[in-house]
């Protein structure tokens, strides 16, 4: 007998490594002395991606955090972006994901996290610096939630929001965007 909470499932294997079957509702439930439980969190997850340095992600406590994403914007400026995403699991999709990653930790290195890194590297691409700090930046946040989805929606992942915290430029395009602003600005009140 074992006990598992509320946001837990849980993928029940054999000796030999064989799936026994899976369970992702709350309560008490049975299985064999021999078997192992694997659990898998289906709460809400939280990737964050902030700040220089050159370290690795680290993968503990439910979270993801790592350095800044490097993303393009037209006219080939670089844009440093603090983004925070968070995802929820179905629970009905971990004994189709236990097989090929063998843990949440694993499934979240080797899909999620690389899933994020494209599209928030690839989505800004089509806004000038000024439109990706400003006017865009909405309308952009909301394309790359809706790209998340449907790139991670088959392996029963949902994300529920894409929060871009920060967006910094090189010193040379930011004094370009304080001059364009400044401009319109000027234009605005004439």
């Amino acid at each position: 007998v074992y006990s598992q909470s509320v946001g837990e499932a849980s993928v029940i294997v054999n000796a030999g490594g064989t799936i026994a079957g899976q369970n992702p509702d709350p309560g008490y439930a049975f299985k064999a002395p021999w078997q192992t439980r694997s659990p898998w969190d289906l709460f809400s997850q939280q990737v964050t991606f902030a700040g220089g340095g050159d370290k690795a992600p680290d993968y503990t406590g439910g979270t993801v955090s790592g350095q800044e994403i490097t993303a393009s914007v037209k006219g080939g400026a670089q844009a440093n972006v603090d983004v925070q995403v968070v995802y929820s699991l179905d629970g009905n999709f971990v004994g189709e994901l236990y097989p090929e990653y063998r843990s949440q930790e694993r499934f979240t290195q080797q899909i999620i996290v690389p899933k994020i890194l494209s599209v928030i590297r690839d989505t800004p691409s089509s806004a000038t610096p000024v439109e990706f700090r400003g006017e865009k930046r909405g309308e952009i946040q909301d394309t790359m939630l809706e790209r998340l989805n449907t790139s991670l929606s088959p392996y029963g992942v949902t994300v529920q929001q894409v929060a871009i915290q920060d967006i910094r430029f090189t010193e040379d395009v930011e004094l370009s965007i304080k001059n364009v602003e400044v401009a319109q600005q000027k234009e605005a009140e004439a």
